[in-house]
């Protein structure tokens, strides 16, 4: 009786190890092909993402999602927004420099660490009362200014990354509005 207990409890360590063994290369294996098509996709997306539309399933989504690019506008743009009322001039330089050199007209100053933050996680009645303007709508077109066109530039692909679709950048800032308003 002794012994016949020794060998099922051997048969049954047997039989454990065994399927120990094949859960430990089942989980070898599932973890190499998820490495696998996570390159693969990741492949996919830096050969497919020059061009307008790009696959997102490592993202988890299932859709098309639009390459969005920043459009440079200038002077004359920039000019022309102070009657449009539908679009947005957002100068993200902080305030000590307007104080010094001046704003511009028909913008709203949140500087640039304020950017992500205001855009993303504010509500409306918050934005409104520390910016003086409702919170843009993720269709609202926004233009972004700064001194040279850096900063703003950096504004402008945190907007994106946050889903606003329609995003400009005032390239030459306001060094450039300062200089086109001397000669006019």
């Amino acid at each position: 009786m002794l012994s016949q207990l020794r060998m099922s409890s051997l048969t049954s360590f047997r039989l454990n190890y065994g399927l120990f063994k094949k859960v430990r290369q089942l989980q070898v294996i599932t973890r190499t092909k998820v490495h696998a098509i996570q390159k693969e996709q990741t492949r996919s997306i830096l050969l497919h993402s020059n061009k307008e539309f790009f696959p997102s399933k490592f993202l988890g989504l299932q859709k098309m999602c639009t390459h969005m690019t920043i459009k440079p506008v200038d002077f004359n743009t920039v000019r022309s927004l102070k009657d449009n009322r539908s679009t947005l001039l957002v100068d993200v330089r902080e305030p000590e420099e307007l104080k010094e050199t001046g704003v511009l007209p028909a913008s709203i100053n949140i500087p640039l660490g304020e950017v992500e933050n205001a855009l993303k996680s504010m509500e409306n009645n918050e934005f409104r009362t520390k910016y003086g303007h409702n919170k843009p709508a993720l269709e609202t077109p926004l233009v972004f200014s700064c001194r040279s066109g850096k900063r703003s530039e950096t504004a402008a692909k945190t907007a994106i990354s946050l889903g606003y679709k329609n995003v400009s950048n005032y390239t030459g800032g306001w060094l450039d509005w300062e200089e086109n308003i001397k000669k006019n």
